[in-house]
């Protein structure tokens, strides 16, 4: 398989990494491609054309799985509600969490929360061989 090379100039690659910074950074507003491109000193389009070819993935994808993710930390963590986690991650309302989330995880928040819940996470009997029973001396 052939490696592509990233033909950008050492600047605007330093600006793209800036951007995914600034994602990671203030996650919990509502970022948008023109206020990341505007701190970054990039027009939007290019910037989201040089995001892609450094990430492989677009902007807003790039949120959607950071947001993803920090919801499911946030609900296995805490005992709030969903409205709760939505505002914390910047979402006005609980129907735009849902829909973010239920794009990122193919589950609404209560179905995942209450599957996650049921499911053991550990199965002993997988790992049965690297615990052997007292008294047996493994070979």
């Amino acid at each position: 398989m052939e490696k592509r090379m990233i033909n950008l100039a050492p600047a605007d690659l330093k600006k793209v990494k800036r951007a995914s910074d600034i994602i990671c950074e203030e996650l919990e507003n509502n970022l948008t491609v023109t206020y990341i491109a505007r701190k970054v000193g990039l027009e939007p389009r290019r910037l989201c054309r040089y995001y892609r070819k450094v990430y492989h993935m677009s902007i807003r994808t790039s949120i959607m799985e950071l947001k993803g993710a920090e919801a499911c930390q946030i609900l296995l963590r805490n005992k709030q509600s969903f409205t709760d986690t939505a505002h914390e991650l910047g979402y006005a309302t609980y129907q735009g969490f849902a829909r973010m989330f239920k794009n990122y995880t193919g589950l609404c928040p209560s179905h995942w929360l209450a599957w996650h819940l049921a499911v053991p996470r550990f199965f002993p009997w997988i790992f049965k061989h690297m615990f052997p029973e007292e008294g047996v001396n493994p070979q």
